[in-house]
């Protein structure tokens, strides 16, 4: 890391310590592989998927990468290694480059290291894991520093998600009738968009934990809580 330790650059235990995210998934990713788990990480940033493949390097666990800089063949020979090659612990994606057009049901964790200003992106990579094929339960997990500007992207996230919500409900509402929104349907549209942006304490109160996971079910939550206790 330029500016962060001397030369010559060399692996070591300074790669997880300096970083609170780090220390949990090092933590994590040993459960994982105990448990004969195989992992897809997300990342928006190719610099972190720099630091994270040194640190799978050092612990020498296998893993396969794929970001904008893969080229076409080296994407499927990625992907298909990993489907195929039981020994590929970790898949390392972009976000954008990797969450789109991949079946990876090899996987039966997501871990989001970061999260995307736009939760689609988000959505559409955990779904590389929930393809036709799976059979195993997928979980989700989601690592968030409290008091970052990770509060507040996931804090727009769920503002986003609520107001998607509302209108694909109306429009699935209209499809029964007649098709399309009126003048005063529109500006309740943006009068509802508008009270759910105002609720913003509501919504950080809901995402001020630290390394909280995306989950989906009751099941889930509880799993979260017992892992975290475990570790």
């Amino acid at each position: 890391f330029d500016g962060v330790e001397p030369e010559p650059f060399t692996p070591g235990e300074h790669i997880v310590n300096t970083s609170g995210k780090l220390v949990y998934l090092d933590k994590l990713l040993h459960k994982m592989k105990r448990e004969g788990h195989r992992v897809l990480i997300f990342s928006q940033f190719t610099y972190m998927l720099d630091i994270l493949q040194d640190y799978l390097d050092m612990r020498k666990w296998n893993c396969e990468r794929l970001d904008g800089s893969v080229r076409g063949e080296d994407r499927y020979e990625a992907v298909d290694t990993f489907q195929t090659d039981s020994d590929a612990f970790v898949f390392l994606l972009s976000t954008r480059s990797g969450g789109v057009g991949l079946t990876l049901t090899a996987a039966d964790t997501v871990v989001f290291f970061d999260s995307d200003w736009n939760p689609q992106m988000d959505l559409q990579a955990q779904q590389r894991a929930h393809r036709i094929g799976q059979t195993r339960t997928v979980t989700i997990y989601r690592l968030v520093s409290e008091g970052t500007v990770e509060d507040a992207i996931i804090g727009r996230a769920l503002k986003k998600m609520k107001m998607a919500a509302g209108i694909l409900e109306n429009t699935t509402d209209k499809q029964q009738g007649k098709t399309g929104f009126n003048d005063g349907e529109l500006r309740q549209i943006v009068n509802w968009s508008a009270a759910i942006a105002s609720k913003e304490d509501e919504d950080e109160a809901g995402c001020n934990t630290k390394n909280s996971t995306s989950a989906s079910s009751p099941a889930t939550s509880a799993a979260w809580e017992s892992l975290v206790k475990e570790l």
